[in-house]
């Protein structure tokens, strides 16, 4: 995880946190947008 990352999409890395799972993060998103 890259600092630039976070500042790009903090709700990504709030996800993320929350998930702590690649595959299910890119899901969660595609459900957030």
């Amino acid at each position: 995880r890259t600092p630039d990352a976070q500042k790009e999409s903090p709700s990504r890395t709030k996800i993320d946190n929350n998930t702590t799972s690649h595959s299910v993060t890119s899901q969660e998103c595609n459900n957030f947008r």
